[in-house]
Protein backbone atom coordinates (compact mmCIF):
# COMPACT_ATOMS: atom_id res chain seq x y z
CA UNK A 1 0.00 0.00 0.00
CA UNK A 2 1.26 3.45 -0.89
CA UNK A 3 1.67 5.79 2.09
CA UNK A 4 0.22 8.65 0.06
CA UNK A 5 -3.04 6.72 -0.31
CA UNK A 6 -3.59 6.17 3.41
CA UNK A 7 -6.86 7.63 4.66
CA UNK A 8 -7.20 9.71 7.83
CA UNK A 9 -9.44 7.18 9.66
CA UNK A 10 -9.74 3.42 9.59
CA UNK A 11 -11.94 0.93 11.36
CA UNK A 12 -9.64 -2.01 11.95
CA UNK A 13 -9.27 -5.51 13.24
CA UNK A 14 -6.08 -6.49 15.00
CA UNK A 15 -4.94 -9.93 14.02
CA UNK A 16 -2.08 -12.21 14.98
CA UNK A 17 -0.63 -14.82 12.67
CA UNK A 18 2.58 -16.73 13.43
CA UNK A 19 3.49 -14.25 16.18
CA UNK A 20 3.07 -11.32 13.78
CA UNK A 21 0.56 -8.65 14.75
CA UNK A 22 -1.08 -6.56 12.05
CA UNK A 23 -3.89 -4.11 11.42
CA UNK A 24 -6.54 -5.08 8.89
CA UNK A 25 -8.97 -2.64 7.27
CA UNK A 26 -12.54 -3.81 7.98
CA UNK A 27 -13.89 -2.53 4.67
CA UNK A 28 -11.34 -4.14 2.36
CA UNK A 29 -9.89 -6.89 4.61
CA UNK A 30 -6.52 -5.57 3.45
CA UNK A 31 -3.54 -5.81 5.77
CA UNK A 32 -2.43 -2.25 6.45
CA UNK A 33 0.80 -2.92 8.31
CA UNK A 34 2.35 -5.10 10.97
CA UNK A 35 3.64 -4.02 14.36
CA UNK A 36 5.30 -5.34 17.49
CA UNK A 37 3.58 -5.47 20.86
CA UNK A 38 5.76 -3.68 23.43
CA UNK A 39 7.28 -6.19 25.86
CA UNK A 40 5.80 -4.45 28.90
CA UNK A 41 2.30 -4.60 27.39
CA UNK A 42 2.76 -8.28 26.56
CA UNK A 43 3.87 -8.96 30.13
CA UNK A 44 0.77 -7.24 31.53
CA UNK A 45 -1.52 -9.69 29.72
CA UNK A 46 0.57 -12.83 29.37
CA UNK A 47 0.03 -15.81 31.61
CA UNK A 48 2.96 -18.19 32.08
CA UNK A 49 4.86 -16.48 29.27
CA UNK A 50 2.18 -16.80 26.61
CA UNK A 51 -0.83 -14.82 25.50
CA UNK A 52 -4.08 -16.80 25.43
CA UNK A 53 -6.87 -15.90 23.02
CA UNK A 54 -8.91 -14.53 25.91
CA UNK A 55 -6.09 -12.34 27.20
CA UNK A 56 -5.28 -11.13 23.66
CA UNK A 57 -8.91 -9.98 23.32
CA UNK A 58 -8.68 -8.22 26.69
CA UNK A 59 -5.47 -6.48 25.61
CA UNK A 60 -7.02 -5.33 22.33
CA UNK A 61 -10.10 -3.98 24.10
CA UNK A 62 -8.19 -2.30 26.92
CA UNK A 63 -5.08 -0.94 25.23
CA UNK A 64 -5.42 -1.08 21.45
CA UNK A 65 -8.96 0.11 20.80
CA UNK A 66 -7.83 3.49 19.44
CA UNK A 67 -4.43 3.91 17.83
CA UNK A 68 -2.87 6.93 16.21
CA UNK A 69 0.06 7.20 13.86
CA UNK A 70 1.83 10.27 12.57
CA UNK A 71 2.81 10.01 8.95
CA UNK A 72 5.30 12.57 7.67
CA UNK A 73 5.47 12.98 3.90
CA UNK A 74 7.59 15.67 2.31
CA UNK A 75 8.03 17.33 5.70
CA UNK A 76 4.28 17.57 6.47
CA UNK A 77 2.84 15.52 9.34
CA UNK A 78 -0.51 13.82 9.04
CA UNK A 79 -2.44 12.10 11.82
CA UNK A 80 -3.99 8.73 11.00
CA UNK A 81 -6.42 7.19 13.48
CA UNK A 82 -7.31 3.52 13.74
CA UNK A 83 -10.48 2.50 15.59
CA UNK A 84 -10.94 -1.09 16.66
CA UNK A 85 -14.07 -2.74 15.27
CA UNK A 86 -15.86 -3.38 18.59
CA UNK A 87 -18.59 -5.53 17.02
CA UNK A 88 -15.93 -7.86 15.60
CA UNK A 89 -14.16 -8.01 18.95
CA UNK A 90 -17.43 -8.77 20.76
CA UNK A 91 -18.25 -11.51 18.26
CA UNK A 92 -14.86 -13.15 18.87
CA UNK A 93 -15.38 -12.94 22.62
CA UNK A 94 -18.86 -14.50 22.23
CA UNK A 95 -17.44 -17.28 20.05
CA UNK A 96 -14.75 -18.07 22.61
CA UNK A 97 -17.37 -18.26 25.38
CA UNK A 98 -19.47 -20.56 23.21
CA UNK A 99 -16.46 -22.78 22.51
CA UNK A 100 -15.65 -23.00 26.22
CA UNK A 101 -19.25 -23.92 27.02
CA UNK A 102 -19.25 -26.67 24.38
CA UNK A 103 -16.01 -28.13 25.72
CA UNK A 104 -17.38 -27.95 29.26
CA UNK A 105 -20.58 -29.73 28.25
CA UNK A 106 -18.61 -32.41 26.41
CA UNK A 107 -16.41 -32.90 29.48
CA UNK A 108 -19.48 -33.18 31.70
CA UNK A 109 -20.95 -35.88 29.44
CA UNK A 110 -17.69 -37.84 29.56
CA UNK A 111 -17.61 -37.54 33.37
CA UNK A 112 -21.22 -38.72 33.61
CA UNK A 113 -20.44 -41.77 31.46
CA UNK A 114 -17.35 -42.56 33.52
CA UNK A 115 -19.34 -42.29 36.78
CA UNK A 116 -21.97 -44.73 35.49
CA UNK A 117 -19.38 -47.44 35.00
Amino acid sequence: MSLEKLEDHYEIRIRRLNNEWFLEDTRTNQRLFSFDIPQRLFELYAEDGSLSKERAIDMKADMLSDLQAILTLQGYPRLITFYLDRNWLDSIRDQLRSDVMQVTRAGNRVNQRMNRK
